[in-house]
């Protein structure tokens, strides 16, 4: 049927490194590629709809976008070289050879959660609710990502010998045999944790900070766990033998369970307090939204001075009003910024005075209301 789509520009059968490709104007893209980019867009669309859900600005979502999604891939790539296949070796001066295929997910997740901490730092956003929103998409997209797998006839399990099991989803037919579907084993299971996970964010009630992060932990790890046993294409810790990614699992689930602890022993939020003081939140948050707002009023100053001196509808002058508009919308989403920051600490009930992290307006505020009572 796709032979029939066919024309001199477009071949939809070509191949690029031994996996399945179409090539246009003579350039081979992947379909793993494709699939792996739109999961990529669909995960970006989903994580806007939930970032203004949850009361964060839609477009922040694209300023993590452009950091988390090299950094991801990056990290892939790594995990690929630092655990190859069993019985092979890595050639590091193909590192950054794409095309050659190589991409390991937990080395993803594994960059990505720390380039989400980093970029959250910098964004003033609490980790942990960031966290919570990328878990949902990150189910998704990994769920989407398995069927590159699929095309590039990989991530498959043991041999089924049976004939009245060789039928999908059980087994797929690769080459001459059928072996199982393990692709599909976790894209399904993905897709199921997803919407767990979306629905945990939006629809609890009594949802507590981080605890989706803590479920991707325990979910994915018990998954990962369970169906990599089956596979028969693994990456191994080093000359040992065990499949680094159930090493990797079996980490994550207890990470996830002592998350839980923390979370619901309210230990979490003494974390936060001492880092909060430790790293100087509140003097931070302040410095930034000083920096912020003094841009603002001097771009607004010289466009003002401008303004006297040549037409209203210049070019410098209206460029001149675009650009102090711009740092005014920044200033305003700076201090909003840290108004939510500040309120995840009022919703938990906690001491102002102990946190000592707040904004000096709400203490006195706060201060003054105790005062007239």
């Amino acid at each position: 049927m796709l032979s029939m789509l066919n024309a001199p520009i477009i071949d939809f059968h070509s191949d690029v490194s031994g996996n399945p490709a179409v090539s246009i104007f003579g350039v081979g893209i992947t379909y793993y590629a494709l699939i792996i980019v739109a999961g990529m867009i669909m995960a970006i669309l989903l994580s806007m709809y939930l970032f203004k859900k949850c009361g964060f600005n839609a477009d922040d979502v694209l300023d993590y976008a452009i950091i988390l999604i090299p950094s991801a891939v990056l990290g892939c790539r790594l995990y690929f070289f630092m655990f190859p296949y069993e019985g092979t070796t890595t050639d590091w001066s193909e590192f950054f050879n794409f095309r050659s295929g190589g991409l390991a997910i937990y080395g993803g997740v594994i960059a990505g959660y720390i380039t989400v901490r980093v970029v959250a730092y910098f964004k003033m956003h609490k980790f942990e609710r960031i966290a919570d929103i990328i878990v949902v998409v990150l189910l998704m997209a990994q769920a989407i990502g398995r069927w590159g797998n699929f095309v590039n006839h990989e991530a498959y399990g043991n041999l089924v010998e049976n004939p009245n099991l060789q039928w999908f989803p059980y087994a797929v037919h690769i080459g001459n045999n059928y072996y199982q579907a393990t692709f599909f084993y976790e894209s399904f299971l993905n897709i199921i944790g997803a919407v767990i996970a979306f629905l945990l964010l939006t629809r609890w009630k009594n949802y507590k900070r981080g605890f989706n992060l803590a479920f991707y932990f325990i979910y994915y790890g018990v998954v990962r766990l369970i169906v990599e046993s089956f596979r028969s294409d693994s990456l191994y810790f080093l000359n040992t033998g065990i499949k680094v990614s159930q090493l990797v699992s079996a980490i994550l689930i207890v990470i996830g369970i002592v998350r839980l602890v923390l979370i619901y022993t309210k230990t979490d939020l003494k974390i936060d307090i001492w880092l909060a003081k430790t790293f100087k939140t509140r003097e931070r948050f302040e410095r930034n939204i000083v920096k912020a707002q003094t841009k603002a009023d001097k771009l607004r100053e010289e466009a003002d001075k401008l303004a006297e001196q040549l037409p209203a509808e210049s070019r410098l002058v209206v460029s001149a009003k675009k650009k102090a508009d711009y740092a005014l919308l920044n200033a305003a989403n700076v201090k909003k910024t840290v108004q939510n920051f500040y309120d995840e600490y009022y919703r938990h009930g906690l001491d102002l005075k102990t946190l000592q992290i707040v904004s000096k307006q709400k203490v006195t505020a706060q201060e003054n209301k105790e005062g007239e009572k």
